[in-house]
């Protein structure tokens, strides 16, 4: 079983168009839910969850200036990247019965293996171009999503369900999908980025960025963004430039999270907080 709980880590970004070498380290936390029906609530909105808190950290490097001598692929990027996501255990919920209305007791993550910590690692490889006036890199992510099975459910020899012990930590339904970047205009103004499996993302609930970077010269720049997959959401992204550093902060707050179990959620439940910090060479 998982169990974290720690203050908001320390993310790393580290960029720069006129530099060799980038490094990127991220962190972050968000509220995960669980959503449920349930049939107890009077009206049509029935949806409900269970909560507990998810933190993410990870990094990711890029090297530029690989080819010089062919004018074609003098603006050639390559990189790779790293992201972790673990998220503490949901607690099991019981449901009480209402025998006139025909409702039947209930167990919310009645599976024990529902109620502990889960993790997901996403591990990247792209390439692309950056020029002057756009930048596009694609590449592929290798998700591994992994849990703590402590049981596993038998047949004795009468047919009787019992639980078994489970095999510990293992993968489930692990991916590879593609990743992508895209910025449209000059990082010396406002310009558009569009990122899937890029930079200083959120795995769970953030894996589909765009952002509107507004460069302030001697300060750094503040992007304003959203995610657009797994979930519906909206930031506030200063970065602060200190020579060679770039130190970031974000803030903002879930306003869909596509699940048909639940159309309504807490706006402070929905809030989430991450931070970075850069440096190029």
């Amino acid at each position: 079983m998982i169990k974290v709980i720690s203050p908001l880590l320390l993310s790393v970004i580290f960029a720069g168009a006129a530099f060799g070498q980038e490094i990127l380290v991220f962190g972050g936390y968000h509220t995960q839910l669980n959503g449920y029906t349930d049939q107890r609530y009077v009206g049509a909105d029935k949806g409900d969850y269970l909560k507990t808190f998810a933190e993410y950290m990870g990094a990711e490097y890029l090297q530029r200036n690989l080819v010089t001598t062919i004018p074609e692929l003098k603006d050639l990027v390559l990189g790779a990247g790293l992201n972790l996501i673990v998220r503490n255990e949901f607690t099991a919920k019981t449901l009480y019965a209402v025998p006139s209305k025909g409702i039947d007791a209930q167990t919310i993550l009645g599976d024990e293996n529902d109620s502990t910590g889960h993790f997901q690692l996403a591990v990247s490889g792209f390439g692309g171009l950056d020029r002057e006036w756009w930048s596009l890199q694609g590449g592929v992510t290798v998700i591994l999503n992994g849990y703590n099975e402590q049981v596993r459910q038998k047949y004795d020899a009468s047919g009787t369900i019992y639980n078994d012990t489970g095999r510990g930590w293992v993968f489930d339904n692990s991916l590879i999908l593609p990743n992508f970047f895209g910025r449209f205009g000059p990082v010396s103004i406002p310009h558009i980025e569009l990122s899937l499996f890029r930079g200083d993302y959120d795995l769970s609930y953030g894996a589909l960025m765009t952002k509107i970077v507004v460069p302030i010269q001697g300060f750094g720049s503040v992007n304003v963004g959203g995610s657009l997959y797994q979930t519906a959401s909206i930031f506030l992204e200063p970065h602060f430039q200190i020579g060679q550093f770039n130190v970031g902060l974000r803030g903002g707050t879930i306003l869909n999270y596509y699940d048909s179990s639940f159309t309504r959620v807490g706006i402070f439940e929905g809030a989430f907080l991450a931070a970075s910090l850069g440096y190029r060479w």
